[in-house]
Parts: C-alpha cells; sequence; structure tokens
C-alpha cells in the first residue's frame, strides 16, 4: 500500500497488526510476573507510566480483550493507590519528570476510554490524577518562575519545572548535578498542559502554562547551542553549559556537542504542532511566527543532517550521545533505551497535524513515513528468534544487540538486563502502533 508517489509500505496492514500484537503480549504478559511487577513497577516509576501509555496508544488502534481490560484495571488500581493524595506537596517522591510521563498516560486514557472499554469511574479518576501529576510540576514552574535575577536565567530560571529540587536548591546546595531544569520533564509537562487542555478541562490556565513552558523554551532559542545542538537537534537541557553532567561529554575522545536524546524530539514536535494549533486563537500577532521558526529549525535537523536517520536504509537510530558510558549521561543505558520509540510514538501522532501550514511540512511526513516503515520491517525481521514477539533493537545489520547497548547490557544484574528488555519492548511497541497509524494516512 502507498501513502505517496514514492513511499510504498513493506507489509500489510494485517501483517503489521500481527506484529503490533505480538510486541504487545511479550510487554503485557511480563507485567503480570511477579518479579517484573516488583522491580519495574514501583521501583522504576517512570518507565511504568511511560510503559501505560504505550500500551494505551496500541489500545486505541486494538481494541484489547475484556480479559485484559480486567487486568488493565488491577494495574489502574495499583497505579490510583500510588498517587495516594491530592496534595501535590505531600504526593512528590519521585522525580518530577515521571509525574509527566504518568499525567499524559492518564489523559491517553481519558480521551481513548470509551473505545478501549473502561467505565465512567475511572475514566473520571484518570482525569483527577492527571490534574495532580499538573499541578506537581507546575508548583516547580512556579516557584522557578518567581526568582527574577537575570543572573539565574543563565542558569534556566523561568517557567520551567525542575527535575528534582529547585533553583534555589541547585544555588545553595552541593549536589548540583541532581537539579536540572531538564529538557525531558519540560516537555512532559508542556504536553500534559496541551493535553487537559483539549481533552479534560477547558480551563484558559492549562493552555497558559503551555505557552508559558514555549516561551521558557523559546527565550534561548537565539543562542548558540542553548537550546539545539550543532545538528538542530533539541538539547537535552537549555544551556548545556551551565549543566554539564547531564549533558556534555567530558572525554578527551568525544566531542563536546550538547546532548541531544531522540524522545525529546518527537515529543518537541509534538507539542509545537499542537500549539501551534490554538497559537492563532490566543496570541495570533506574537504566538505562530515563533512556533514556527521552532518547528523550521528542528526540521533540520530531519532535513540536513543523517544523525538520527540513515540515509542508506532510512532506519531510526539513538543520536551517540557519550556512547561508552553507563550512567544517566550516555543514551545508551535502559532509561534512555526506550527513546526511539516514545520519538515514533509522538511522531506517529504528528504526522496528521502536518498539513502544509509550515514550509517543509510535506517534505516531514515523507520522512517521518519512510523511518517509521523502514525501521518497523527491520525491528520485526530483527526480533529474538528464541523469544517470539520479543524485540531488541531495530537494525538487523546489526547484532541481537547493538554494541552501543551491548556494552551496558553484558554483566548486568537480571534486574537491569530485565528493564533494557522492557524499555526495547515498549520501544517496539510504539514503533509497530505508529506504523499502523500510517495506514490511516494512505
Amino acid at each position: 500500500m502507498k501513502i505517496s508517489a514514492d513511499l510504498e509500505l513493506s507489509a500489510s496492514k494485517q501483517e503489521v497488526e500481527q506484529w503490533a500484537d505480538a510486541a504487545f503480549d511479550w510487554l503485557f504478559d511480563k507485567i503480570w510476573t511477579p518479579a517484573f511487577k516488583e522491580a519495574w513497577f514501583f521501583e522504576d516509576f517512570w518507565k511504568a507510566g511511560n510503559a501505560l501509555d504505550c500500551m494505551v496508544n496500541y489500545w486505541s488502534v486494538r481494541k484489547p480483550s475484556q480479559d485484559r481490560i480486567k487486568k488493565l484495571q488491577t494495574m489502574l488500581d495499583q497505579a490510583f493507590q500510588t498517587f495516594t493524595t491530592d496534595d501535590p506537596d505531600r504526593q512528590r517522591r519521585h522525580w518530577r519528570d515521571d509525574y509527566g510521563w504518568w499525567g499524559n498516560a492518564f489523559v491517553t486514557l481519558y480521551k481513548n476510554a470509551k473505545a478501549i472499554g473502561i467505565d465512567d469511574s475511572t475514566k473520571q479518576y484518570c482525569a483527577i490524577k492527571a490534574k495532580l501529576c499538573w499541578t506537581v510540576l507546575e508548583l516547580s514552574a512556579k516557584d522557578s518562575e518567581s526568582d527574577t535575577n537575570p543572573d539565574h536565567k543563565y542558569l534556566g530560571a523561568g517557567y520551567a519545572a525542575w527535575n528534582n529540587g529547585s533553583l534555589s536548591d541547585y544555588l545553595n546546595g552541593p549536589l548540583k548535578t541532581e537539579y536540572t531544569p531538564n529538557t525531558v520533564t519540560n516537555l512532559g509537562f508542556w504536553a500534559l498542559s496541551l493535553g487537559i487542555f483539549e481533552n479534560i478541562d477547558s480551563n484558559a490556565a492549562y493552555f497558559t502554562a503551555a505557552r508559558k513552558t514555549f516561551d521558557w523554551f523559546y527565550s534561548f532559542q537565539e543562542q548558540d547551542y542553548f537550546l539545539f545542538n550543532p545538528y538542530d537537534l533539541i538539547v537535552e537541557t537549555v544551556n548545556s553549559n551551565a549543566h554539564p553532567a547531564w549533558c556534555k561529554p567530558n572525554r578527551p575522545e568525544l566531542k563536546p556537542d550538547p546532548r541531544a536524546w531522540s524522545a525529546d524530539q518527537g515529543v518537541f514536535l509534538y507539542n509545537l504542532r499542537k500549539t501551534l494549533k490554538y497559537a492563532y486563537q490566543y496570541d495570533p500577532l506574537n504566538l505562530p511566527p515563533c512556533v514556527i521558526d521552532a518547528i523550521t529549525h528542528l526540521y533540520k535537523a530531519f532535513m540536513t543532517y543523517s544523525v538520527c536517520i540513515s540515509p542508506d536504509d532510512h532506519i531510526f537510530r539513538e543520536y551517540e550521545t557519550d556512547p561508552a558510558a553507563g550512567g544517566n549521561s550516555s543514551n545508551f543505558n535502559h532509561n534512555y533505551a526506550t527513546g526511539p520509540g516514545v520519538f515514533m510514538r509522538y511522531a506517529g501522532l504528528s504526522i496528521p497535524l502536518l498539513n502544509n501550514d509550515v514550509d517543509g511540512d510535506d517534505s516531514m511526513k515523507q520522512i517521518l513515513s519512510r523511518t517509521i516503515n523502514a525501521s518497523a520491517a527491520s525491528a520485526w525481521a530483527n526480533q529474538n528468534d528464541f523469544n517470539p514477539g520479543q524485540i531488541f533493537c531495530w537494525d538487523v545489520k546489526a547484532p541481537m544487540l547493538s554494541e552501543l547497548y551491548k556494552r551496558n547490557y553484558d554483566g548486568q544484574e537480571r534486574d537491569t538486563q530485565s528493564a533494557f528488555e522492557f524499555a526495547f519492548q515498549t520501544a517496539a511497541l510504539d514503533l509497530f502502533v505508529a506504523w499502523l497509524r500510517l495506514y490511516s494516512e494512505s
């Protein structure tokens, strides 16, 4: 099937449905084993929220069976119990970006409740918990905004949620590497503000939060490598120079390029396109040109460079930030390994928004469609022969785990290896669902 004159999908819709079903079955069944549930759902809190969003995204195109709806209900009951209070100050005991992952998962559940088959009571609980997650992030953004010292702008002051602690903690405490207004936290907050505004509560305060988050990002745009790195990818923390522990390699053999993460690129694109949808209504003179400028800048990353999409086979690959490091300074540890999947989830949701009101929309739509198609075919070809449906890396030309991931996978404890496997599996499921969405565009 063709979705354009020069792109033909490499498998039938029925085949892709079977592949998505197999990837989902592996993930969903593993969640219910005690060892995985304990280590993964509670200890890796953000991964659980992301996986829930991933699975609901799948269910939005593949309605679950009644048996699985019951299991979903059990999972949600556990999740609701985790959010034990409506007091956001008492609630926060995780990194703040976790509340972006969970909040957006609750929004996805809310807006797809009828299609999935969850009851109205659960749907309303999702709305309540999404707003709680939003409040955790918004309190941090307002706290940072209250610091009007112009010298602190360099560090990220302004309307921005900090991943942990606060701007004042950064200024006064010794653990500066733990406190950043990083991109993943604020993209999650921005997406959550838009999701609540569009699906749950049309109170203008939610769009105002989205607008102010965009303004904070864009305020760094005119300074070299404060918002985009040399390849025009949005950086993982604005002004990497101020937060080098997270964002700049310190080994002499590596270029000191500001860090970028694949997931951020997809969420940034989606947020920009959604914001543009409302910009003409809320601030038609000032907001649309800035949003379009940011969109055009991001497009250059995919039209001009080949650091994430191979020009030879169009397969999507992670940006190689500090690849030899095993901790969170690397894109190739188990926390970041699901990044390409998050990119694909948001790319699949963004393609229908590329309606030729920005220069380059048609080219970007073709680039995204081509890389979804090529990556999905390669991922399925690269599944685990001994455990059908389990997907590791997407590049069929590489071993089961590419060398960069393999360095951080081999020799680890089993629970760490399991975290990698969950990250890869959610990424694959996101990829196959993005591929299924292409059929609605054809």
